[in-house]
């Protein structure tokens, strides 16, 4: 209810991002109420009164509470100033999971101490079928307590051999980010496909029709497609007669259990047996991309420009376009590497006769207006008619705009309203050119688009194509576009709010506990966290996108949490007179159990996501898998490196020398 009112404040809505959020934090908003109930029950059993055991325990734990919360909630402020695709993916999750984390304080604060002193009773016994579900684990909880306690004293007697493993691990991560394969936003199933099919340079719309119809007959063999829509003359962003394109639906996702049945495998299965039976035309499927707004078709768009102030010509910038086009196949990184662009289309070029054109009063905008007119389409009004409203526009009858012959016998009006055929004010030449110039940042350009084999992540690819170009060199250079612009774009910003969430957090648990070595050693679990994450994601084999980096985020602030519940307890039992061996290995294993608790419970809040499956499992599944694989690995390693760090750093804050042992 608290995450809700604060994304009604915030003027969010209840969508995919914030439910997302919703799930992520319903494994974090029982930890300090864990952390609280578990120790006002503790002293229960230790035969303190109820008020007194939920006084005491509030008294020590408040400030790790506190603590633990705020490195929750802080480590999402960076993100809320994020702009582009980048903030609008993070913001939702990054506020939905902060409200659930502030109200789940307060009620650890409040509601849980008072709660605990009321219910929890050690001398009540539960029913005998509810003790043999709970007592094992209890049991189990409290038996890990003698044997953590031998192995934590075995390791801080070997502190340098733990120091080592601990700069190891910090290299392996660095290592390990370095290695994985990156990717923006993952490719979900979404059930639809998208095809284009591109007829040879010069013919019409009647070839085209056919050739669509070809297609139709074998797609219609494919059980899975449900629906399918067919538009000849059309393209993404470079429609002429030659070429069509076409929609496919598939079937329910909940239909479509196995691999062959997937988005992908179809599209696959298609495009080759359209390559097998239609000769006359290049046909092209891709997935429709998984977000949309950026991008018409599946896999990575860009363009390639001229650079060379309009020293290349037009074939020969198309020569350098194919050259690129065929280094980047050559790596064997992509399934297909295309343009669309073609610079010896036949075409008409219609030149005016000028001195003609003023001797006869036609101004040669007239002379434009009707040709746009007549071959294209021109609105005029909107009329009333059977209670509609239905827009008029001319254009001429498909018969009489066919040949060039149709062109010249188009009639223009000149200034003194006579009508004069159009052959007296132009001739016609045959020419070959391309039928449209792009152009980006002022200069041209060529679209290409690039599908990489499955396996290989879009910032793998991204990497290929940028070193396909540096080879090839020349007077051309790639600029990314679509989903591979915000992808480019991301790279960079999420290395710098990575970093300023880690300064915040050093700044506010340096501001609680008036120092920096505390934070120092909560911190070091951070780097075998994320080698945990990064250990998960290369065992399923996926990359880090921008979910997995979101899961990062959280995975710093769930990480420090351990740490915190030790460094706390063992600087009051120091500030008790207790010696800093006794006070370290006291904290620890005081701390064994809530650490466990919390940890299985946020564990168990993360399975939903790592096992998820149909439409939109791509982004669960990538978080998931780094919030449980790096928090699972951080709680284990937590419970040895923070107890050997905080003695080494508090023994060089002390000047004392090597303990002889503890336990």
């Amino acid at each position: 209810m608290g995450s809700l009112s604060v994304l009604k404040l915030a003027g969010q809505s209840l969508n995919t991002l914030t439910l997302f959020g919703l799930v992520l934090a319903s494994g974090l908003v029982v930890d300090d109420a864990i952390v609280v109930s578990e120790d006002i029950g503790r002293r229960l059993e230790a035969g303190k009164p109820p008020l007194q055991a939920a006084r005491e325990a509030m008294a020590e734990l408040g400030g790790a509470v506190v603590a633990t919360s705020l490195a929750l909630v802080v480590v999402f402020i960076p993100v809320l100033g994020l702009g582009g695709s980048l903030g609008r993916l993070y913001a939702p999750i990054a506020i939905t999971i902060s409200g659930a984390i502030a109200f789940s304080t307060l009620n650890a604060l409040s509601f849980t101490p008072v709660a605990s002193s009321r219910l929890l009773n050690p001398e009540r016994r539960e029913p005998t079928w509810l003790l043999r579900w709970i007592d094992p684990p209890r049991r189990w909880l409290e038996g890990l307590e003698v044997p953590y306690g031998r192995w934590l004293a075995w390791t801080m007697q070997r502190r340098r051999l733990v120091m080592s493993l601990l700069l190891g691990g910090l290299l392996l991560t660095g290592f390990g980010l370095q290695a994985l394969p990156k990717a923006f936003i993952p490719q979900e199933d979404n059930g639809q496909l998208r095809g284009v099919v591109i007829l040879s340079d010069g013919l019409g719309l009647q070839q085209t029709q056919r050739v669509l119809e070809q297609v139709r007959q074998v797609v219609a063999d494919e059980p899975l497609i449900t629906r399918a829509t067919f538009y000849a003359g059309r393209s993404f962003g470079d429609s002429s007669p030659n070429k069509g394109i076409f929609y496919l639906r598939l079937a329910p996702i909940e239909q479509r259990r196995s691999g062959e049945a997937a988005t992908r495998a179809v599209g696959q299965r298609l495009n080759g047996e359209l390559r097998r039976s239609i000769t006359g035309a290049v046909v092209q499927i891709s997935e429709a991309p998984s977000v949309r707004g950026f991008s018409a078709e599946g896999g990575l768009e860009l363009e390639l420009l001229d650079n060379s102030n309009g020293q290349l010509s037009l074939s020969d910038f198309e020569q350098q376009a194919q050259a690129f086009i065929r280094a980047a196949q050559a790596t064997n990184r992509f399934e297909r590497v295309s343009t669309r662009f073609s610079a010896g289309a036949p075409l008409v070029q219609l030149v005016p006769d000028r001195l003609q054109m003023a001797s006869l009063g036609v101004d040669l905008s007239t002379v434009v207006d009707t040709l746009g007119a007549s071959f294209g389409s021109d609105y005029v009004n909107d009329s009333f008619e059977s209670d509609q409203v239905r827009k008029v526009i001319v254009q001429l009858d498909g018969a009489s705009r066919r040949s060039a012959d149709d062109v010249l016998a188009l009639q223009v009006k000149t200034r003194d309203g006579q009508l004069i055929p159009l052959a007296q004010l132009v001739r016609i030449e045959q020419e070959t050119g391309p039928t449209s110039i792009n152009h980006t940042r002022l200069v041209r350009s060529i679209s290409i688009r690039a599908l990489p084999r499955p396996g290989v992540s879009s910032g793998q690819a991204m990497a290929n194509l940028m070193e396909v170009q540096r080879q090839l060199g020349g007077s051309t250079e790639l600029e990314w576009a679509g989903l591979a612009r915000e992808e480019s774009r991301a790279g960079g910003g999420n290395v710098r709010v990575f970093a300023l969430a880690i300064l915040v957090m050093v700044l506010v648990l340096a501001a609680l506990y008036d120092n920096f070595a505390d934070p120092f050693i909560i911190l070091v679990t951070v780097p075998l966290a994320m080698l945990g994450a990064i250990g998960g994601l290369m065992l399923r084999g996926l990359p880090l996108d921008v979910y997995g980096q979101m899961g990062l985020l959280v995975l710093v602030s769930l990480a420090a949490k351990n740490g915190i519940l030790i460094v706390e307890f063992a600087n009051q039992r120091m500030a008790e007179g207790l010696d800093l061996d006794t006070a370290i290995w006291g904290a620890a294993i005081a701390r064994l159990r809530p650490i466990l608790l919390t940890a299985i419970s946020s564990l168990a809040g993360f399975v939903p996501l790592l096992l998820a499956s149909g439409f939109g499992s791509g982004s669960r599944v990538s978080i998931g898998t780094v919030v449980f694989s790096g928090l699972l690995v951080a709680t284990v390693l937590s419970l040895f490196a923070v107890p050997v760090v905080y003695r080494i750093v508090k023994g060089w804050e002390r000047g004392l020398p090597k303990a002889a042992g503890v336990g």
